[in-house]
């Protein structure tokens, strides 16, 4: 069984991008996945609450049209799936805890943590749940779980969400809480995801990063992880490199990441990424450091 940091770079890699896609759609920018013992991705979602249609048989234009539901509505009710892991980019919801434990998945692992709906720490206590045992783990504390904690609250307040709903992050999160507030982090995230709207019919070939139509220097997140190692205080505009955009190295690349000689393809039809992660390219460069 396969669980948080130790679940396969590739994995989390592409629940980020279904992240990514869901923020340029202007709905909860959250991304899952749902992979198997060897790790290889057996189905995929992200959340569609507020688009008016989705692909066949996925839950879109509803509260409850989360990504942990539509990575788990593709699993067939003819077997269990206690080998099975479903990684979501943000701690998940009652509903979609509870989904779990009905979908038969071993474990559940999130990148973000949600101090106002996540339900990681829950215990349903009931004959069901302890039938099916879910080991849940989370969050990551890494680039990668603040990442996804940030795009969550950018979105949260571009809305804008209730004000008790923002006080919840800004409590638990007050790191990620400053960022989200500083204009130049929505101008970055605002202006990222205008140039990749839902309309943007999709590219032919392999499954590309949400940011692969950007030229090579472009990159959103080492844009944050420049500017999120600053503090609070200090203006990410002021402090960011003019004259030297930075590098793309965090999602996959048009060219060269996806050259047939370079990936892999499962059986279950997801392409895979090469053994060098983007959060590995990543790190040499800057991290979303804590403040």
């Amino acid at each position: 069984m396969v669980g948080g940091a130790a679940c396969p770079d590739h994995a989390w890699e592409r629940a980020l991008e279904l992240a990514w896609d869901a923020f340029c759609a202007g709905t909860t920018p959250v991304g899952a996945v749902v992979i198997d013992a060897a790790g290889a991705i057996v189905t995929e979602g992200r959340g569609r609450r507020y688009e008016p249609a989705g692909p066949p048989g996925q839950l879109a234009g509803t509260h409850v049209a989360h990504a942990e539901l539509n990575a788990l509505a593709q699993l067939s009710a003819d077997r269990h799936y206690e080998g099975h892991a479903l990684l979501t980019t943000l701690e998940p919801c009652g509903m979609c805890h509870g989904a779990a434990i009905q979908a038969s998945v071993g474990s559940l692992a999130y990148a973000g943590a949600d101090p106002y709906g996540g339900t990681g720490h829950l215990d349903f206590g009931i004959p069901q749940a302890r039938n099916r045992p879910l080991r849940i783990t989370g969050p990551l504390r890494d680039e990668r779980g603040r990442l996804a904690e940030l795009l969550h609250i950018v979105f949260l307040r571009q809305r804008p969400a209730g004000p008790h709903v923002l006080a919840a992050q800004q409590s638990a999160l007050p790191a990620q809480s400053a960022r989200a507030a500083q204009p130049a982090t929505l101008r970055l995230f605002t202006d990222l995801s205008a140039t990749r709207g839902p309309s943007t019919p999709p590219p032919r070939g392999p499954p590309l990063s949400p940011l692969a139509h950007l030229s090579p220097s472009t990159s959103l997140t080492e844009h944050v992880s420049h500017r999120a190692r600053l503090s609070p205080s200090t203006s990410l505009t002021e402090s960011a490199p003019a004259a030297r955009p930075p590098r793309w190295s965090n999602l996959s690349r048009r060219t060269d990441h996806f050259s047939p000689a370079r990936t892999k393809r499962h059986t279950s039809g997801y392409t895979t990424r090469p053994a060098q992660t983007w959060m590995q390219r990543v790190r040499p460069v800057g991290s979303l450091r804590p403040m």
